[in-house]
Order: structure tokens, then sequence, then C-alpha cells
């Protein structure tokens, strides 16, 4: 298994991608990456220029948003995807993490913060995406506090 490099690595280095079946840019909406792809295109360092095609091109990319199923992360994911739109980037689908509703937890708390989720999951699968996957919220902590 190949270990991880930095981004710069990756696009200084043409044959590290003959190397990588898969790889992953995992960057915050707020992240550098963003900005680069955001440049007038005199300013865009070359590197960058060599990855944007590829990244255009869903042959060979997928972009998938990830996030919570809440309000704050659902509407920075939705402002981080029209921030790719227009970079001509299009995400191919998006995943709801640590959904406490999908957990089916027996817990009256935690059941009703799922209830509050059921909200932002319409709205994703709704407005945002074709294709929405929801990962229910798995944690040690959760099953023991419940033994307890």
């Amino acid at each position: 298994m190949q270990h991880l490099m930095s981004l710069r690595a990756f696009l200084t280095t043409e044959k590290l991608e003959n190397e990588y079946d898969h790889i992953i840019f995992d960057t915050a909406p707020t992240g550098h990456t963003l900005r680069l792809l955001q440049l007038p295109a005199g300013q865009v360092p070359e590197e960058v220029k060599k990855l944007l095609p590829r990244l255009r091109d869903p042959e060979q990319t997928d972009i998938v948003v990830i996030t919570l199923p809440e309000a704050t992360p659902v509407l920075e994911a939705s402002r981080l995807q029209e921030d790719l739109k227009r970079a001509e980037l299009f995400p191919s689908w998006w995943v709801l993490n640590q959904s406490l509703s999908a957990a089916h937890t027996e817990d009256p708390i935690l059941k009703a913060k799922g209830l509050v989720e059921q909200k932002w999951i319409e709205r994703v699968k709704s407005k945002e995406a074709e294709q929405v996957c929801l990962l229910p919220w798995k944690s040690d902590s959760l099953l023991s506090a419940r033994m307890k």
C-alpha cells in the first residue's frame, strides 16, 4: 500500500500518478484548495492548471461532499458545492455521516436529535444531490452508554 503524499508532491511528480489507483484530496470548504481553483487563469500555478482538466473529467474524478445531517454543516457544504460549480467541478455524491436517524437508536434524546436531522437529510436529497449516502452514527461510547 502506498503512503499518503502531499498535493504538491503529487502535482509535481508525474510518474507518481501511475502508482495510485485512487487519489483522495480531502479539503475543508474554506481551505486553500478552493481558493486556488477560483483564481483568475493567469494567476493559477502551473501544477493546478494540470490538475483542473482531470478534476473536471467525470471519467477520472468523483467529487464527493461529506457532511453531517445538521443545519450548519449542510449549509456550509451547500456553499462549497456552489463554489465547486463556479470552478466547473460537479459533485457526484453527497455523504451524510454520523446520522443518529440512520442509527435507529432507542435512546429518547438521541432519537429526538435524529428526528431533527430529517429536515436536513430531505433538503440534501431534494435540493443538493441526486446521489446521497446516509451513514449511521457508530460509536463504542454510545453502545457502552446504553449498557450502563
